[in-house]
């Protein structure tokens, strides 16, 4: 009787223990999903810029900050902005950018090109992405933010 009943209570202690664990992974999860950070801090644009060259030149790429993640925070940026008019984006990378990289600080393959349409756009546009550096993300100038 006295194994069964410290049977019972292992069992009941094995189970609380893995609801525990299950619910805080749960919460992480979560937590993630809203806080939208790289690891320099969040991602989603709110104001647009004033720069006609941010994000559109080398010299000047949105600082995303994301280094080990970069292609998915640059996708989450790339989800947040439309149109100028509102309209869906569309986006392909097109890789590292590596011409006349040699004079970026960080070297050469250090931003990553993205080609960026939308209906009614004459030529695709290239946005450069830096994920080495932060600065909170804006728009870029003619982009609208959802």
């Amino acid at each position: 009787m006295r194994i069964i009943l410290v049977l019972i209570c292992t069992l009941m202690l094995i189970l609380n223990i893995g609801c525990t664990n299950m619910k805080e992974n749960e919460k992480e999860k979560s937590q993630m999903k809203t806080e939208e950070t790289t690891e320099f801090g969040p991602v989603i644009p709110e104001e647009i810029s004033d720069d006609e060259t941010y994000g559109y030149t080398p010299e000047n790429p949105i600082k995303i900050g994301a280094v080990n993640n970069g292609p998915m925070w640059i996708e989450e940026y790339l989800k947040s902005i439309t149109g100028p008019s509102g309209e869906k984006i569309e986006f392909k990378q097109l890789g590292s950018y590596s011409e006349e990289a040699t004079d970026y600080p960080i070297g050469p393959g250090a931003l990553e090109v993205y080609q960026i349409t939308y209906p009614n756009l004459d030529k695709p546009l290239k946005l450069y992405f830096d994920n080495y550096n932060y600065v909170r993300p804006k728009a870029p100038k003619g982009l609208k933010i959802k």
